[in-house]
């Protein structure tokens, strides 16, 4: 199941990139790929490992003392993906990036933290070995961004609503898309 997840996901990632890239064209592509690459540097600091520790700690405890473990790791997930993509956003402000890629990398942020709420949420389905479950978790994100991104070039959305589309969960372990827009 997660295989065949797997593979959806990837097909839906890689069929909408010529649609988005003719739309964008070769400047706003660009733009939209450097602050995937600011937000996939975030993403690997943020995640540091804490999705298999998480469910390894999960599977380990029960009662109270796992309840008390899985709000821990949910607010150190909040917290630490505040501080990312805030460090995200003085980077790019530091680094005199246009202001578009400067709001972009703020909405990217912030599906980043809704991201890793959702990777850590999961952690109980992982443990449990519910793999139905994280394959639908697998197919639906990347299925939900490549029918947002279709959207936005069908509509001809001004180039900051793409950088809401590529933060999508693409793994219930805590694993992330690790490729360029989308």
């Amino acid at each position: 199941m997660r295989v065949v997840a797997y593979g959806g996901a990837i097909l839906f990632s890689v069929g909408v990139i010529p649609f988005v890239t003719r739309e964008l064209g070769a400047a706003r592509y660009g733009q939209l790929g450097t602050v995937a690459a600011l937000i996939l540097i975030v993403t690997i600091i943020t995640e540091g490992g804490l999705g298999t520790v998480g469910i390894r700690e999960y599977s380990n405890l029960t009662g109270e003392p796992r309840r008390l473990f899985m709000r821990h790791l949910l607010g150190l997930r909040v917290t630490l993906s505040l501080i990312g993509a805030l460090g995200a956003v003085l980077f790019a402000l530091a680094a005199g990036y246009p202001a578009v890629e400067v709001e972009g990398t703020a909405i990217a942020g912030l599906g980043l933290l809704l991201v890793n709420i959702q990777v850590t949420l999961a952690i109980p389905l992982t443990a449990g070995l519910r793999m139905g479950w994280i394959a639908a978790i697998d197919l639906i994100g990347p299925a939900t961004g490549a029918i947002a991104l279709v959207v936005f070039v069908l509509t001809r959305a001004p180039l900051l609503w793409y950088f809401a589309a590529p933060a999508r969960p693409t793994g219930a372990t805590g694993s992330r898309d690790a490729r360029a827009p989308p």
